[in-house]
């Protein structure tokens, strides 16, 4: 296995814990949102309040999204790059600052590059995670989100009978 393939194992099990934690607190914020406006205009009181307030509900919950969507993609482009998810795995392996990422830049640039990255590569071990507390961390966020939509969507249905009319 080469060293690029190494560092895309991780770099890809980084960025699906991170798409799950950013999808999984959007629907957790929008499944709050959706219920605090079918309590705000429940029980009639939506004839009551200003038109415009059903519309700006939703506009709320659009803008959270797109704002999430924005993070999300932040956290990606920042903290999931090749050569990030590489400084990582340099320093969680205990490596010398630079011997990976130096390899990964080099691999394949001839008999010189071929030889640290064979070097680098009897380092890291090709079964186990090579970046297990990054790993831990990634997967604690999209658990951290599973548990925010749970609770989303559990305040989402216990304000369905309740403000039923504030949600239609």
């Amino acid at each position: 296995m080469t060293i690029r393939a190494l560092v895309e194992r991780e770099r890809r099990h980084l960025r699906r814990a991170e798409v799950a934690a950013g999808v999984l607190l959007a629907a957790a914020l929008t499944a709050v949102l959706v219920a605090s406006g079918a309590a705000l205009l429940g029980r009639a009181r939506w004839l009551t309040l200003p038109r415009g307030l059903p519309l700006s509900v939703w506009i709320v919950v659009g803008v959270v999204l797109v704002a999430l969507a924005f993070r999300t993609r932040q956290r990606l482009h920042r903290g999931a790059s090749r050569r990030d998810v590489a400084l990582v795995i340099e320093q969680e392996q205990g490596m010398r600052r630079g011997a990976l990422v130096g390899v990964l830049e080099l691999e394949g640039q001839g008999a010189l590059a071929e030889r640290a990255a064979r070097g680098v590569r009897g380092t890291l071990s090709t079964d186990a995670p090579l970046a297990p507390a990054m790993r831990r961390a990634s997967s604690q966020r999209a658990m951290i989100g599973l548990g925010a939509a749970a609770a989303g969507i559990l305040v989402l249905l216990t304000a369905s009978p309740l403000f039923g009319d504030g949600l239609r």
